[in-house]
């Protein structure tokens, strides 16, 4: 029995078996490979046919459907839109998926027939465009009913080309996945390079009368590209930063070389560096930076989004609601509805860095307070599509106050009034609120001066200095040698900075490498002992932030600076510094250096401390004469003596001098609030 070839069940089982030998197919190898003796001219006519033709066949054969394939040509987005490159596979460079539609039924093939000789044709969805005709004398086709195998599960992509430099538009395409085995298989989060063919279709515009043309591309396999695949880590590499993270002084030095241009600022690098590590942990960092304007908080935004491949930067007041979350479009195209992106989905597993957030609105905020809490997307759109997106990324905000500058004596709500009544959900959700105000000394300001002087970006040597570790000659350290048994020498040299490469590397190292466990139970009393000892008063009556939060703020951070050491699990020093770093971000905003004292009530009214002293000592006085009243003889009217009483008796009162309050009533008799007859007086509400 002679054997059919060219049937798609004959070409399937001729590639399985090239597959065996090599399960990573490639133009070349498919062109070296020797079949069996029985298969050869078999295999021979198959790599005359069509090279879409062979990525059908591959897809049927290969696991999952996903088309694996090297040697093709790789192009870019921008290169792609090209009428010769129709029908022709190729391998995109890599790109991300900005837009997912919902899978729908995709008819690959239409039936027409002939109403005088009978005949149907199947004629495949590309070629709808052609005219359709009949062989017989008088051809006249109908289109019929459409089958259920005439159509397949597919879903519409949307990819964009990833933007390494220049500030065009990027170029954008639709893209098409077809079948069970491809639908879903891009995610959000995910940089791809598809494998597949570009399709034209002729579109008849009744409108303009003119055919159009509408473009996608067909995808057969896809390829997941490591986003850190720039950042080589060899055996090597890991093995130094080990050693590096076994030094007593590794954390501080990580610190130190952070960011080398920008001077001091060393609470705000280390948030940043324990923001870092969080990356891809179930709970990651959020962080807030609020200082006076030109204090380097963008610098720093830039420079952190560069030692990291995921990490994207926009600005509140030029990203749309819907470009930080989610929208739903609807394609002109293809007619399908689409789920886009906004930033927090693009970041997922990754950093999010938004920069002025004073620019932002009340309802932004609202936003950002559910997504800092659930880490999804919800979103509810017309048609009952209701669902929500990852949005599990590290969190970093930079803004000035709400004036632009802080004031002399301002709570944290009226440096944040901006963010309206969220306030303090906001601020609870937020491990660490850094402050800093432009308030330098002469001697502070030369030194800013000079170091800005040497570390000039535009230096062509800049870049080169700190990509390699460095020696800081302006920071001497000590190290001490033995010489001989009891006699020990000191040298005095400069101190060793890591540069750009090794801190991408330390960082890379400690987000896909370092995995946190269970924190041991000796170290867990001792961070509950802490907190207890320290925050229990503050937390029960005064500091409102200080809130059951602040244990959850503590424990997670002590696991971020566990993770930058390399270790699995914070030790008693990680905890004891981590709380010290929560002491000293929170107490910006709470503590009163003048009163020695933390804030009564920070988030009331967003108003400065000494008027939410003025309106409680206010309240006191009511609350002290309707107290005078109730206890009178006739219920209404008191003497000074029982106002005096019955101030003194309030808790905390405020009203301890009697010629004070002699003095009160006098004024609220000129204001009409106090009547008098004789010796006693009234208070009229």
């Amino acid at each position: 029995m002679t054997e059919v070839v060219h049937g798609e069940g004959y070409d399937v089982d001729l590639v399985e078996r090239y597959l065996k030998d090599h399960p990573r197919p490639s133009v070349s190898t498919m062109e070296g490979w020797i079949a069996p003796e029985t298969k050869r001219i078999g295999w021979h006519e198959f790599l005359q046919e069509p090279r879409e033709y062979q990525l059908k066949i591959l897809q049927k054969a290969m696991p999952e459907g996903n088309v694996i394939m090297d040697d093709l040509p790789m192009m870019s987005l921008r290169n792609l839109l090209h009428v010769e490159n129709e029908g022709e596979p190729v391998e995109l460079e890599p790109c991300e998926v900005v837009a997912v539609s919902k899978p729908e039924p995709y008819e690959e093939f239409k039936r027409f027939k002939c109403r005088s000789c009978k005949e149907m044709q199947i004629i495949p969805r590309e070629e709808l465009g052609a005219k359709k005709t009949c062989d017989c004398d008088s051809p006249n086709l109908f289109e019929l009913p459409q089958l259920k195998q005439d159509s397949v599960d597919s879903q519409f992509l949307k990819l964009q080309e990833i933007q390494y430099d220049g500030s065009d538009i990027p170029i954008t395409i639709n893209a098409l996945l077809k079948g069970k085995d491809m639908v879903w298989s891009v995610k959000f989060n995910e940089r791809v390079c598809p494998i597949g063919v570009l399709r034209y279709r002729k579109v008849y515009n009744a409108r303009t009368r003119e055919t159009e043309y509408k473009d996608w591309f067909e995808i057969f396999g896809v390829k997941k590209i490591d986003p850190d695949v720039g950042v080589r880590l060899t055996e090597s590499d890991i093995e130094y930063i080990k050693s590096e993270m076994a030094k007593p002084g590794f954390y501080n030095k990580l610190i130190r070389s952070f960011a080398p241009s920008i001077w001091g600022m060393h609470s705000f690098k280390e948030a940043i560096i324990l923001a870092l590590a969080s990356i891809k942990m179930p709970k990651p960092a959020r962080l807030l930076m609020v200082t006076d304007p030109g204090m380097a908080k963008s610098k720093l935004i830039k420079y952190t989004c560069s030692l990291v491949s995921n990490a994207y930067s926009v600005q509140m007041g030029r990203a749309t609601k819907t470009g930080l979350t989610i929208s739903s479009e609807r394609d002109e195209e293809t007619g399908r509805r689409h789920v886009g992106r906004g930033a927090f989905a693009q970041a997922h597993k990754g950093l999010l860095c938004i920069d002025e957030m004073q620019m932002g609105e009340a309802k932004d905020f609202a936003n950002l307070n559910d997504v800092m809490e659930s880490m999804q997307l919800k979103y509810a759109f017309p048609g009952g599509n209701v669902g929500y997106i990852d949005a599990n990324c590290a969190l970093i905000m930079a803004c000035n106050p709400h004036e632009g500058n802080f004031a002399g004596e301002q709570a944290i709500g009226e440096i944040l009034k901006f963010m309206g009544n969220d306030t303090p959900q906001f601020t609870s959700r937020t491990q660490l609120i850094l402050m800093r105000r432009d308030r330098f000394t002469s001697e502070e300001q030369r030194k800013i001066a000079e170091h800005m002087s040497k570390h000039n970006e535009n230096n062509p040597l800049y870049m080169q200095r700190y990509y390699e570790n460095w020696l800081d000659e302006s920071d001497m350290e000590e190290i001490a040698i033995q010489i001989v048994p009891g006699l020990t020498a000191v040298f005095t040299v400069p101190s060793e900075r890591f540069g750009t490469k090794w801190i991408k590397k330390i960082f890379k190292y400690v987000i896909n490498y370092v995995q946190v466990s269970e924190m041991p139970d000796e170290h867990t009393k001792t961070l509950v002992d802490y907190y207890m000892h320290n925050r229990s008063d503050v937390a029960t009556s005064v500091n409102k932030m200080i809130t059951n939060r602040f244990m959850e703020h503590g424990q997670n951070l002590a696991m971020y600076m566990a993770r930058v050491k390399g270790k699995s699990s914070p030790t008693e020093e990680e905890i004891l510094h981590t709380m010290e770093v929560l002491e000293r971000s929170m107490s910006v905003a709470a503590f009163d250096p003048k009163t020695m004292e933390f804030d009564a009530n920070m988030f009331n009214n967003s108003h400065p401390r000494s008027k939410i002293e003025k309106m409680s000592k206010m309240q006191q006085w009511v609350e002290g004469c309707h107290n005078a009243m109730k206890n009178s003889e006739d219920g209404k009217y008191f003497t000074e003596q029982q106002l005096i009483n019955e101030l003194a008796s309030l808790p905390k009162s405020k009203w301890t001098d009697g010629s004070n309050i002699s003095q009160h009533i006098q004024k609220f008799m000129s204001y009409g609030k106090i009547m008098q007859k004789g010796d006693r007086y009234t208070w009229l509400d």
